[in-house]
């Protein structure tokens, strides 16, 4: 009973030791996920200021660590978005003032009183990585057809936590992989960089008796808004919007196919998404009444790449834009599911007089900060500006080097030619809505999907797209029928 009674105590003061334990926000950098484009900017901004706000509330002393322009606060740095550079230059620049670093997307709100009690309940000097962690649940293709659960990676719309010491171990790490190309950091191609960072410090310290660094799981890094959350998503500013029909007017959506997929992918198009679309030309290497393709000057088919079918689709846009009214280009496979009516409200956030490329962010050997370029993968649709198209066409260095080169690495290489940073978006999809984690899906109201394999895209269209087009399609379909009257 004695000992029983001991441990009972300790136990006790042990949790209220580390109840009453305090952070000091003064040694907390929050880093917030930032682009150059002026729209993220502005949302990231607004979060630091939310931040900082509240850290003057709670009485935390000058300097307040938060940074909502990393690209910017951290120069030079390159490929930042995989998390490998950014973390070794605030390790550089910050390890000796801060015990604490809290990555954030652009929209999120903070809690400090709770974020304080996840921060006392650990220390610095251990090997600390919190989040909201997620596994796969099956083995998908962006996390390179992993064993479903082999590597648990946070939802970073609820944010992380990285530790003092684990931020110096990566920095370590880094500087050793700039002269080594380590395995432990991704060589050539960067997709998904949460799962990417949570995998890499699954294997960083996995040796020489060194424990691997896993994430813990905490749900007051929430995905909701409810009473408790440390770190929250927030709704993100509506764009203002102009006409809906005077937007859907001005973009062409130009879908890439090829002769053997006329008849099992257009007539899926055409029964979905397409009936939506006030402006929609279906390219192919062969003519087919029945479809309306549109065969350009000098196009074949190839079995990959389709580089230069794209280009050929760049320079059609660039040569009508004008007078058909079109400011944007988007560009879809013809296995691409998307909306019509969130495309074209997503839109309404960015300049058309801009140079804006926008899509879903892969990366070529990014992940060093030293080499390599983004692109925008094609599969979940590419954005172009009609400036943007002009600029390519008339620039003469983005021509392909072989009509199968791959399109949107090759859109890629010529954008980081051009000096045009590539606007990233969550809500483009590569791959169908079972390869992803439904709580990766909650927050993001995706675009588009990618795929037909192995799954319905009637259905994914139903369930995903269906009712946001109603509008549009409802439009088109009195258009079409003004049009057959007046004939």
């Amino acid at each position: 009973m004695a000992v029983d009674s001991f441990a009972t105590t300790w136990v006790f003061i042990s949790v209220w030791a580390v109840a009453a334990a305090t952070v000091d926000f003064s040694r907390v950098v929050f880093i917030i996920n930032s682009q150059p484009n002026s729209h993220h900017a502005a949302v990231a901004e607004d979060t630091a200021t939310r931040i900082r706000a509240s850290m003057a509330a709670s009485g935390v002393e000058e300097p307040h660590h938060v940074y909502s322009a990393a690209h910017e606060d951290f120069l030079p740095l390159h490929g930042a978005w995989t998390y490998f550079p950014l973390i070794e230059a605030v390790a550089r620049e910050l390890a000796d003032v801060a015990d604490w670093f809290v990555f954030l997307e652009e929209s999120t709100d903070v809690n400090l009183d709770e974020l304080s009690g996840i921060l006392s309940s650990h220390s610095p000097d251990d090997d600390v990585f919190v989040g909201h962690a997620l596994a796969d649940l099956d083995s998908v293709i962006q996390h390179h057809y992993a064993p479903p659960g082999e590597v648990k990676f946070p939802q970073t719309d609820a944010g992380f936590v990285l530790s003092r010491a684990v931020v110096e171990r990566v920095r370590e790490e880094f500087e050793s992989m700039t002269k080594s190309q380590s395995s432990k950091f991704p060589k050539d191609f960067s997709i998904d960089p949460a799962y990417e960072l949570a995998r890499m410090l699954g294997h960083l310290f996995n040796g020489d008796g060194v424990r691997a660094v896993t994430i813990k799981n905490d749900t007051r890094l929430c995905l909701d808004v409810d009473a408790g959350c440390a770190v929250h998503p927030r709704e993100k500013p509506e764009c203002k919007l102009e006409e809906i029909a005077d937007l859907a007017s001005s973009t062409l959506f130009a879908v890439k196919t090829c002769k053997k997929f006329h008849e099992e992918r257009l007539t899926v198009v055409g029964e979905t998404w397409a009936n939506a679309a006030l402006n929609v030309k279906f390219f192919s290497e062969e003519a087919d009444p029945k479809y309306g393709t549109i065969v350009l000057p000098g196009v074949r088919n190839t079995e990959r790449g389709h580089c230069g079918k794209t280009l050929a689709i760049i320079k059609y846009f660039n040569n009508h834009a004008s007078e058909e009214g079109w400011k944007w280009l988007v560009i879809a496979d013809d296995d691409t599911i998307l909306s019509v009516k969130r495309y074209v409200e997503m839109l309404a956030c960015y300049d058309p007089s801009e140079n804006i490329a926008l899509g879903q962010r892969y990366g070529f050997r990014i992940a060093s900060g030293r080499f390599g370029y983004d692109y925008p993968t094609g599969g979940g649709g590419m954005v172009f500006s009609a400036p943007l198209v002009k600029k390519i066409v008339d620039s003469g260095h983005c021509e392909c080097t072989r009509d199968d080169a791959p399109d949107d690495m090759h859109l890629g290489s010529c954008l980081t030619h051009l000096g045009v940073s590539l606007t990233h978006s969550p809500r483009f999809h590569q791959a169908r809505p079972e390869d992803y984690h439904p709580k990766v899906l909650q927050v993001q109201k995706p675009v588009s999907f990618h795929k037909f394999w192995n799954t319905d895209p009637r259905k994914i269209y139903r369930k995903w797209f269906y009712d946001s087009d109603t509008e549009l399609a409802a439009l088109k379909a009195s258009r079409a029928l003004h049009s057959h009257t007046e004939l």
